[in-house]
């Protein structure tokens, strides 16, 4: 018996087969088109992404090499970007410009950042729900953009229905308009109804007072139709990997599938990471086979999942609230368990901004081809190197006179400020050549660590008791990077035997579940599917790890630094005495 995950990610849909131990038997992989038409504003296609999706289950099979009659159950995972379609699943265009390419661009992007004064906004009604959310409504949410549409494109607003897109791929499969807790609870601001309960907040899920005050008082028509419903009237929200249906004719045509698979309910990407390693069989005491299964275990465990973007997800029995951390999400992942979400809006992206941007890039990706190696190979290499031709005692040495803050497109968490930018301490007159773009490659993978330490930091000083650090994702492909994260954390990292493929096994698991008995049995399926590959443990030098600790108190330091800055250019004292 057979399963197939579909990881719907910021750029390419992929899809797998597996079987019921989570051996990868196929895979497929097709690129997504977006459109970044205009600073902050990233688009994308429905229709695009669905076919995306279809040509990759199809090529996973056929390099799988099994029947559709061998696959019992689909899950999809996906970013959390908003979809727009009208009442008969027709796309509407979410552009500024409506005439370019029609309707075909009806996703706004996770990453998209247009919807900045309305985030403010929402903050600023000081809203009950938004303590589920860190307190403060993230710009990459869906009502800030559900608002910006409503207040810059009128004339289509009132036609819009509106999705996150892991729920359109199960509606897509289905047809069924079922939404997955997942997504209402992390970005909509649902609140499940046994949660509201011992709150003023509206007991059906949604705050209506909440969508008076910010305008959107229209989506309250006929219990929230357009955004989902309300349970037990006329919608359904259903916890990971519950059975939304089966796949409908026209869908399994298109998928290359046999119509009645069964379909599990979706969940965020970074979801799918977590549901893809944390069940894996692991303890710190080693032989201790009960700990390593247990679900009581579940809470020390950190799901790092690196791509594009970087996310910190770790489960708690009770409701834990940090301040600048997405969260507590009820049921987000196992019914009854919370849910906290650290992030940081660019990981993969700035390492990539930072070695394309520098002059020496192209000679440092020659270099790379030349020797059959990626160029993020080549450049660990090269550290090596300078650090025998520095006579450097470790890696950090090289570094600790340069300091870098990682918040280029805003900080998600813990501070929660998007206003935060990317600084550079420590730039000098030395030629710009390889050895200085592998030391501004090394620091900047130290600001990525750093900040991944003050997120857990800020998660265990409220409660949390994150001891190991379970990593996935195509940075996890870099032992340097990974590294780093072990010493500069303080903690053992659990990579998985598919580091590519975490995310999407966990939509494959998604399905099984969805095959099995229902949603009760998900850890269960996780720790039958789950597979520990290596485990890097932090270094035990103690003149790298002293280095360290006084880098990340300078990058706490820099950030309160800029906010001073942004404070006196943005006073009018100093215009006003520059004048007299």
């Amino acid at each position: 018996m057979n399963f197939v995950g579909v990881d719907v990610g910021t750029g390419s849909a992929r899809a797998v087969v597996v079987d019921e131990k989570g051996e990868l038997l196929g895979t497929g992989v097709y690129e997504l088109t977006t459109w970044n038409a205009s600073t902050h504003f990233y688009e994308q296609s429905s229709e695009n992404i669905w076919a995306s999706c279809c040509k990759a289950v199809k090529k996973a099979l056929e390099e799988a090499a099994v029947s559709p009659d061998t696959v019992k159950g689909l899950g999809f995972d996906a970013t959390c970007s908003l979809v727009v379609l009208d009442a008969d699943g027709n796309p509407v265009s979410v552009s500024p410009d409506t005439t370019e390419k029609g309707d075909e661009r009806n996703i706004i992007l996770w990453m998209d950042h247009r919807a900045k004064d309305q985030a403010q906004r929402i903050t600023e009604t000081k809203s009950e729900v938004l303590k589920f959310l860190g307190g403060t409504m993230s710009l990459e949410m869906e009502l800030p953009k559900i608002l910006w549409l409503k207040e810059n494109k009128p004339e289509l607003f009132k036609r819009m229905y509106f999705y996150d897109l892991p729920d359109f791929l199960t509606f897509k499969a289905t047809g069924s308009t079922a939404r997955s807790t997942c997504s209402l609870v992390c970005k909509w601001t649902y609140v499940p109804p046994e949660v509201a309960a011992d709150t003023s907040m509206t007991k059906h899920g949604w705050d209506d007072q909440l969508f008076d005050l910010i305008g959107l008082a229209d989506l309250k028509e006929n219990d929230y139709t357009r955004i989902g419903g309300v349970p037990q009237r006329n919608g359904q929200v259903l916890t990971a990997g519950q059975r939304v249906g089966g796949l409908s004719e026209q869908a399994a045509r298109q998928l290359g599938l046999n119509p009645g698979t069964a379909v599990g309910s979706a969940v965020i990407d970074a979801y799918a990471g977590w549901v893809g390693t944390v069940g894996a069989p692991f303890t710190t005491r080693p032989g201790d086979v009960a700990a390593a299964t247990d679900i009581q275990e579940a809470p020390k465990r950190l799901a790092l999942i690196c791509g594009t973007s970087s996310c910190h997800l770790v489960t708690s029995p009770d409701a834990i609230f940090v301040e600048g951390v997405w969260g507590p999400y009820y049921s987000a992942c196992l019914p009854s368990l919370w849910v906290a979400e650290g992030g940081q809006s660019a990981t993969g992206k700035l390492i990539d901004w930072v070695i394309e941007n520098h002059k020496a890039s192209w000679e440092a990706r020659e270099e790379a081809a030349a020797q059959s190696i990626s160029v993020y190979q080549f450049l660990n290499q090269r550290l090596e190197r300078l650090k025998t031709k520095r006579n450097a005692s470790n890696l950090p040495s090289l570094t600790k006179d340069y300091h870098m803050i990682a918040d280029f497109h805003g900080n998600r968490s813990p501070l929660a400020d998007p206003s935060l930018r990317g600084m550079v301490v420590g730039l000098d007159l030395d030629p710009l050549g390889v050895d200085s773009l592998a030391l501004q490659y090394y620091a900047t993978m130290e600001a990525i660590a750093y900040s991944t330490k003050q997120i857990i930091e800020a998660l265990n000083q409220n409660g949390h008791s994150v001891d190991t650090l379970f990593m996935s994702g195509g940075l996890c492909k870099n032992a340097v990077f990974v590294q780093l994260h072990a010493d500069i954390t303080g903690s053992p990292v659990v990579l998985p035997k598919y580091i590519n493929s975490a995310v999407v096994l966990g939509a494959a698991i998604l399905g099984a579940t969805a095959y099995g008995s229902g949603h009760d049995n998900l850890w269960d399926t996780m720790v039958s599917m789950n597979k520990a590959d290596q485990v890097i443990h932090p270094t035990r030098d103690e003149g790298e790890l002293a280095i360290h600790r006084r880098k990340y108190e300078v990058m706490k330091l820099m950030q309160v630094h800029q906010k001073e800055y942004q404070r006196i250019m943005n006073s009018s004292g100093g215009d006003e005495r520059s004048q007299q």
